[in-house]
């Protein structure tokens, strides 16, 4: 349905619709000691239990824009400390490597969570900010240069780590 046709009016009430299919947990609030014995086996699976559909990072990428103090992970990621950004303390990946990834430290949020009948407020991690580099690679068996647009193992695995609880 194209809503471009639609009033002002019309197109705001439809965007507070979507947002609210995100922000709104479709599933009552957890009780707070089964989200911390959930945290414990999976630290992601308590995050989304949480935070239902709302994202939990966006991504950019630091080497497809062509301006020359954007094309490191390394310029990108001082720059963002430098300016106050808490950030995450190393990148992963080695220079050179079709995948390099930094990020903020994610941001802590209140949120709430049953205690037993009650309803309470604590802090939970929310999300945070990624930065990648995927440099064009010479594909070994087409010879075209290429992005990667893959995880890496390891990489992967640590991929929510800044969402975890300190």
């Amino acid at each position: 349905r194209n809503v471009s046709n639609n009033s002002s009016f019309e197109r705001k009430r439809l965007l507070s619709i979507l947002a609210h299919y995100f922000e709104d947990l479709p599933w009552d609030h957890p009780q707070k000691d089964q989200l911390v014995q959930l945290d414990h086996e999976t630290q992601y699976g308590a995050w989304a239990i949480l935070n239902g559909y709302n994202v939990n990072h966006f991504t950019a990428l630091v080497d497809q824009d062509g301006v020359p103090t954007l094309n490191d992970i390394e310029k990108v990621a001082a720059e963002m400390k430098k300016s106050g950004i808490p950030m995450k303390k190393e990148i992963e990946g080695e220079r050179g490597s079709k995948l390099r990834q930094t990020s903020t430290e994610s941001v802590v949020l209140e949120t709430i969570v049953k205690d037993g009948s009650r309803k309470v407020r604590i802090p939970w991690s929310y999300a945070y900010f990624e930065i990648a580099e995927r440099p064009l690679l010479k594909n070994p068996l087409t010879g075209q240069m290429e992005r990667f647009e893959g995880f890496l193992g390891a990489q992967a695995t640590h991929l929510f780590d800044m969402t975890a609880l300190k």
